[in-house]
């Protein structure tokens, strides 16, 4: 289990208080619907909220994750069910467990359908936990994995995107075989994933350049599959 700084969770209590007090710009949240059991896109995309934006609303993912399906036919997108407040010990947990779950379940009722992880803030916490129990078997289903604002960022790791350096709070990596389908980005003054002092830059990602490499590394690697 990882355990939070104290800085790490002030910081993370910092960005729940401003969602809550409507810091957060002001971007078109987009109602994706959720995957029926009986639909078996091309592609699926994962995708779990930062802390305190709304379930199937994520201000940062809900952007990207449009411009990755315009790109790509056939796409359905699935939001992680957790509570995404501010217990950063637990919802971590219980939003890794619906990931799992979720992706096994599709994986047997869809064969043939490729995967893609997404995860913004609390939300890329809950993908780096989750990888690890993705079975073996599975994870050549998930084509691409993009992290933003995670507090786990390592600017000297082979996936590391965006202008940060040096580490995150928790700086825990992922194993050697994702990173050739993950790109983790952090920029510079991050508080979350940077040490930074900036709360503008860990809300700001849709805005920044960050969000156009990922959408060209997502869909540059769909496109080998």
């Amino acid at each position: 289990m990882h355990i939070l700084s104290t800085t790490t969770t002030a910081a993370l209590l910092f960005l729940g208080s401003c969602a809550s007090a409507a810091v957060i710009p002001s971007f078109p949240a987009i109602a994706w619907p959720q995957p029926k059991s009986t639909a078996c896109p091309a592609i699926e995309l994962i995708t779990a909220r930062g802390t305190s934006e709304p379930q199937n609303g994520s201000f940062t993912l809900n952007p990207i994750v449009k411009e990755i399906s315009k790109a790509v036919p056939n796409t359905a997108v699935y939001d992680v069910v957790y509570p995404a407040d501010t217990d950063f010990t637990m919802g971590p947990i219980i939003g890794a467990k619906d990931l799992v779950d979720h992706f096994n379940s599709r994986v047997t009722a869809c064969p043939a359908t490729h995967f893609v992880l997404a995860g913004y803030s609390q939300g890329a916490m809950i993908v780096q936990r989750a990888i690890p129990s993705i079975p073996a078997a599975a994870a050549g289903k998930i084509k691409a994995v993009i992290m933003f604002g995670n507090p786990s960022f390592d600017a000297a790791g082979p996936s590391a995107g965006g202008t940060a350096k040096g580490k995150g709070h928790i700086g825990t990596p992922i194993t050697k075989q994702w990173q050739p389908k993950l790109r983790d980005f952090c920029n510079f003054n991050d508080p979350i994933c940077a040490y930074g002092m900036d709360i503008s830059v860990h809300l700001g990602y849709p805005r920044s350049q960050a969000a156009k490499e990922a959408v060209s590394f997502v869909t540059g690697l769909l496109r080998k599959k």
